[in-house]
Parts: C-alpha cells; structure tokens; sequence
C-alpha cells in the first residue's frame, strides 16, 4: 500500500503532464467507446425479435439486382399454401402524415400492416387485439406516441383523425419498437386497406410490399426454397421470373439490415478506426510520460536513497497508470452520460441506446 500512496502524492502535483495524460486518455476512450458501441448497435439489428431464428425476409435477386419488395399476395399465399410456414406477413412503412386529436397536429410516422403482422415480427402488444388491425378506419399507437398525444388518458376507443379527413379508433397499444430494426421506423399502424387504393394489391405486379414468413419449429429454410418453383408455376410467375433470371432469397431476420448495404464492411472499418484511436492515445501518453523522465529521475533516485528497490518503483509507475486509466474511463462515461442527447443525434442512435 506504501507503492499506491506514493503513486497518489504524485498524481494529485500539477506536473509531469498528468492532467494532459488524462485528458488524452480521456478523449481517446470516449471516441474508442463510442464507436465501439454504434458498431454493436449496427450489427444487432433484429436480435430482440422472439423467435427470430424462424424469421425470414424474402428478397429476389434478378438482372435489376436485390429488391425486398413483393406483390401484395405472396405472403398470404406462402401461409395457405406451405405447411412449413407458420405464418407470413406483408407490410408497407415510411408513411408521414399528420395526426390530429382535438384539432391539435403531431407527426406521425406509420406503417400499414396485414392481421397477421405480430404473428411474424412480434415486439409486443400491450392493449388490444393484434387481430383487430382490419379496415380502413382502425389505428394501433406505440407506447411513447399514445403519451405524446393523450397523456394519462386512457386511449382505447379514442378517435384521431389522419390528414386531419379520415377518423380513426385506436384499438391497441404496442411497445416501441427498438431502432435498430430493418421492419420500420414508426410509432402507428394502420390496416393495408388504409392504402390499398394507393397500390396495386392482385398478381403481376406492384411489387411494393416487404414480405416476412415464420417457419414452424423444426423446419428448414430449403425445404420452403425446394416449393418455390411449383410456387411461382401456381400463379403464373414463372415466365416473369425466368425473363428477369429472379431467384427467391429467404434472408434471416437476423441478417436483413445487411444483405443490400456494406454494413458488416463499415463496421470493420470502425471497429479499426476506434482501435486505432486508443493506440494513438495510448502511445500518447507513453510519450507525455518519456517527456517526464528528467523530473522523474530526481523522485526515483530520492526513493532509491531511501531504500526503495526497483520492484518498488516498477510498482508505483504500474499503480499510476492503473489509477490514470480508471480516472480516464471514470471520465469518459461521464462524458458520455452528461451529453448523450447530443451524442444520440449525432450518431443517429437513439440516447441511451
């Protein structure tokens, strides 16, 4: 204990670059960690899906390249017509309206689902039947956004309007779905009715629906791929197929967010980054610590003459570095902490997340 004091008394002098050593220790654990956590956020899109190793999303690969867009029966269709399919949902998101109660506006981000939406992509139903989502006058709310608008009200049965025209019931409540998800960004679902007389909904075209099925338990992935064909002759689609050379792809949930984009690649490329940043702070502070050696000289011969050994020595210069880097760390979650609104928007992650 007699090595951790001295290593304290100096720490706690203004000298040999201990507040730039921790500065630069710091700074570089927080850019290090920070990257190191957007990395994870990245990589673990879909992973709080229940059952998510059942999950597909299914993509074509064709002459145009990838595309997750499907015509509008296919999932119903995979449902009925494959007994290993458990059940399959067809959505279509990135609707932005404004949504009146009381006459008052809020944004609106929402997404039109089939009834077998939550049979699928289950994050959670808190109020109300996941059937109900039928119509073109019914309206689900996630958690946060049914606060947003009627506070400690409760919310079932209340009236909104859409575009401030088309009154629709609330019938449910869902938890807020994780960010990090490749299903959709949104805080309301409507029934597909609600659209359909916006998009083509029948065979041979309108490709505009992402599709995703739930295998049963047990059953492999080829022995849906293996049903395809016979899929495609059932409903007229395999000239369409064989003109474009398109194959089906059943992607794991698990995998989507990455099977068009250079996810994986960017993250390499940070996680390298972030390991070079905590090498070039590292090397920092060896080098402020070499630069303090002239001083140091005086205090190890000091210690020597009083009958310090080496291993003395070699232990406190090991403490001050021990307590300099759990300072460091101690700093950079406070940092982070202190501005995570800040750091949340910058890296388009949710705060806290």
């Amino acid at each position: 204990m007699e090595n951790l004091r001295f290593a304290l008394r100096y720490l706690a002098k203004p000298r040999g670059g201990n507040l730039t050593r921790l500065l630069s220790l710091a700074l570089g654990l927080t850019v290090a960690l920070l990257v190191f956590s957007y990395v994870e956020y990245t990589l673990t899109y879909d992973r709080f899906f229940p059952h998510r190793e059942r999950i597909y999303q299914l993509w074509t690969q064709s002459k145009t390249g990838m595309s997750s867009s499907m015509m509008a029966p296919v999932a119903p269709a995979l449902a009925a017509e494959l007994p290993q399919v458990e059940a399959a949902t067809r959505l279509r998101a990135g609707f932005r309206y404004q949504l009146y109660r009381d006459g008052e506006p809020f944004d609106c981000s929402f997404a039109a689902v089939d009834t077998c939406f939550f049979d699928v992509v289950d994050f959670g139903v808190v109020r109300g039947d996941r059937k109900q989502l039928t119509g073109s006058d019914r309206i689900m709310l996630s958690e946060s956004f049914a606060r947003t608008l009627f506070g400690d009200r409760d919310p079932m049965g209340e009236q909104v309007m859409m575009k401030n025209q088309n009154p629709m019931t609330v019938v449910g409540i869902f938890r807020d779905i994780p960010r990090n998800n490749s299903v959709g960004r949104f805080n309301a679902l409507v029934p597909l009715e609600y659209i359909g007389g916006s998009y083509y909904m029948g065979w041979g075209g309108g490709d505009s629906f992402p599709t995703y099925l739930k295998l049963r338990e047990g059953t492999d992935i080829a022995e849906v791929e293996a049903q395809m064909a016979a899929f495609d002759r059932r409903h007229g689609l395999a000239e369409y197929n064989e003109q474009w050379n398109a194959r089906y792809i059943f992607v794991p949930i698990v995998r989507a967010s990455k099977t068009d984009s250079p996810v994986v690649q960017v993250a390499w490329i940070l996680s390298g980054l972030a390991l070079l940043i905590l090498f070039v702070a590292a090397m920092n502070y060896v080098l402020i610590s070499v630069s303090a050696l002239v001083d140091r000289a005086r205090t190890v011969a000091m210690l020597r003459c009083h009958g310090a050994r080496r291993s003395d020595v070699a232990a406190i210069f090991l403490w001050e570095t021990l307590l300099l880097t759990a300072a460091a760390l101690l700093a950079a979650g406070l940092l982070i902490w202190g501005f995570q609104e800040q750091i949340g928007a910058l890296m388009g992650v949710p705060a806290g997340g």
